[in-house]
């Protein structure tokens, strides 16, 4: 889910949110994999029952609607120095988030047009290259179901880069990343 989550981050999810809340287009959700439910996945909600969702050259159209999307700049993953684009993406609700491309003609970038079904959702990931969300019939995850929802995910409460490991009390200040302990997701 990079950019918005990075690995090491700790993540603090409300459980229960969604058997008294609907979801809204571009919020996170946590669910279980429709595949095999014994997995949980989180990623970003963009398509709500009846909507009509398709990708046209890394752009995602709503509805037959393009969505807003503002090139940020470069971004590198943390796992990879493979660059990408980072970009802005803005519904037409006003949500909005950070997404990253690594071009507009990837695979999963031009997709068919998907219709989602009554008490399902299309959920995809912000890292749109390396993602597996409803966008790719192989991933397992397809339409999520409502009944799969599982929590919202709030904030980040922890991070850490990964450079100190549990035993290595001395070098705990330089790996916590700071800056993202309390970070609200969106």
């Amino acid at each position: 889910m990079e950019p918005t989550t990075l690995v090491g981050d700790y993540i603090l999810a409300i459980n229960g949110y969604y058997e008294t809340h609907q979801p809204r287009r571009g919020e996170l959700a946590v669910f279980a994999l429709p595949s095999d439910t014994s997995v949980d996945f989180f990623k970003r909600v963009v398509g709500l029952p009846g909507d009509h969702i398709q990708m046209k050259s890394g752009v995602l159209f709503v509805n037959d609607m393009p969505v807003r999307r503002d090139a940020v700049g470069p971004y590198i993953f943390t796992a990879s120095s493979h660059p990408q684009t980072e970009y802005r993406e803005t519904l037409s609700s006003g949500a909005s988030y950070l997404v990253a491309l690594e071009g507009d003609e990837q695979p999963l970038e031009n997709t068919e047009a998907f219709i989602v079904p009554a008490e399902h959702y299309f959920m995809l990931g912000d890292n749109r290259d390396n993602s597996a969300d409803s966008r790719d019939p192989d991933s397992g995850v397809g339409f999520v179901p409502s009944r799969n929802l599982k929590a919202y995910p709030a904030f980040i409460y922890f991070s850490t880069n990964g450079s100190a490991r549990w035993w290595e009390v001395w070098k705990w200040p330089q790996s916590i990343r700071w800056d993202r302990i309390g970070r609200r997701l969106n």
